[in-house]
């Protein structure tokens, strides 16, 4: 037999009084966890937290929102500040698949390898390697790595043999 206990519901009031014991006279703000360079959590919300946020439209629609739903959006971002932006808020380097970089404009990686002072680390293939490098000038200051997976690469092409074909060599 399932047994449904319910918490006693307590004021705010009552768990501040109860934090204030608990941190020994510590403010209940030690509590507060910065997680990101722009986002802190706080171990309890009220609605007084949510009543200065705007809610003007459903999830999954807007500019930028994925909310809740499925959105027709697709995510593709061609703005170089938002690399830059990832950059300072304390990433250590920076890693790029060809697939996000094809989403990208060149102008729009050049631009923000112009501002970018972190290490970047670029996943390509051999050729997309050359492909970009000739499209693009990297600026004194960039730092990173061109990076290649022969394995994957082989066998993306066909070159790489199976346990069946024997290599006679």
């Amino acid at each position: 037999m399932i047994r449904s206990n319910r918490m006693e519901q307590r004021t705010k009031e009552e768990w501040l009084t109860l934090v204030d014991t608990t941190l020994k006279g510590k403010s209940s703000d030690v509590l507060n966890k910065r997680i990101h360079t722009t986002y802190s959590t706080k171990p309890l919300y009220t609605q007084e937290d949510i009543e200065n946020i705007p809610v003007d439209e459903l999830p999954g629609q807007g500019l930028s929102t994925r909310g809740f739903t499925k959105s027709s959006n697709n995510w593709i971002n061609v703005n170089p500040s938002d690399l830059s932006r990832k950059a300072r808020e304390n990433q250590d380097s920076l890693s790029l698949t060809s697939q996000e970089i094809k989403k990208f404009p060149i102008a729009i990686i050049q631009t923000a390898l112009n501002e970018i002072h972190t290490p970047i680390h670029f996943s390509l293939s051999t050729n997309e390697q050359s492909e970009l490098a000739k499209e693009l000038t990297f600026p004194s200051t960039t730092r990173g790595v061109f990076q290649s997976d022969p394995i994957t690469e082989m066998v993306s092409t066909g070159k790489l043999w199976s346990d069946k074909e024997k290599r006679v060599g």
